[in-house]
């Protein structure tokens, strides 16, 4: 039982390009390296190389890997072959740091990557909603499309909406998230529909959403406006917009200790779809 590695220039890895086009092509935007395994021409894996765009575990410019499993499927003797081939790569490499998403219910998987020097960031959940029926909106607030001009401003008022959460991983992006890199955010912002919420001329809160995958990303009222009801309305106006793309279902992720949110998505139809580890292996640790 042996995977075929295949680096990202190499000749071999075009038949597989359509089938990781979304995790590719932002690796190729961003300027990492990696590396595609493969069992009898089914995609099992995905490591990435290239260096901290965010700070979010690390200061910009650190060397980072990124791991995906893309057929949890496959028998648990090929899956414990790639955490060796991917943690081989992040040594040879030299990384500071790696990470990888793995479902809950992958509790043997999660011990191998554990074995191989990973802990336990967060435990999260993916929660889904149909669009399937009228979303009823309310004229309380006000809705302005963020330009990219505005983008600072915008990741100002997230960081401020958002602070205060128990979502570990959400409180590591936003420790350093106005020194994100101006390429990094010409990157995103193309890919993304961003929203200031006022209520008359006060700014109340934002919401980001990824239209192509339907997902709600960030989303927050400002701490002196909570308490209000502007949050379920932000989320309602999320899934209006999402509707009108004519999208089937919105998502959006959460930290399992975040009991707040957990029963505002729950109000609103969101049901939890599937439950993730988020594992992470720190070089100096």
């Amino acid at each position: 039982m042996k995977l075929q590695k295949i680096a990202h220039d190499d000749p071999e890895i075009e038949p597989f390009q359509e089938r990781v086009a979304n995790i590719a092509g932002i690796a190729k935007q961003l300027g990492f390296a990696y590396w595609l395994f493969v069992k009898d021409a089914t995609p099992v894996g995905f490591v990435i190389v290239g260096r901290e765009p965010l700070q979010l575990f690390a200061p910009s410019g650190t060397p980072l890997a990124v791991f995906r499993i893309l057929d949890f499927k496959q028998a648990p003797k090929l899956l414990t072959e790639f955490v060796s081939e991917a943690v081989a790569i992040a040594h040879e490499k030299n990384v500071d740091y790696a990470s990888i998403s793995i479902p809950d219910d992958e509790t043997q998987l999660i011990k191998k990557w554990k074995k191989a020097g990973f802990e336990e960031l967060e435990h999260r959940f993916n929660m889904v909603r149909a669009l399937d029926t009228p979303i009823e909106l309310t004229t309380e607030l006000r809705f302005e499309k963020v330009a990219r001009e505005e983008l600072m401003k915008f990741l100002t008022t997230m960081k401020k909406a958002m602070n205060g959460s128990p979502d570990r991983l959400l409180n590591l992006a936003l420790d350093s998230l106005l020194d994100i890199s101006d390429q990094f955010l010409d990157i995103w912002y193309p890919q993304e529909l961003m929203y200031f919420a006022y209520k008359d001329s006060d700014l109340v809160g934002v919401i980001d959403l990824t239209p192509k995958q339907g997902v709600l990303n960030n989303l927050g009222v400002d701490p002196q406006h909570r308490g209000k009801g502007y949050g379920r309305q932000i989320v309602l106006f999320g899934l209006h917009k999402l509707k009108e793309l004519e999208l089937e279902k919105a998502s959006l992720g959460v930290a399992a200790n975040n009991t707040v949110a957990l029963e505002l998505y729950k109000s609103l139809g969101f049901k939890i779809d599937e439950q993730k580890r988020i594992l992470i292996w720190r070089k100096n640790k």
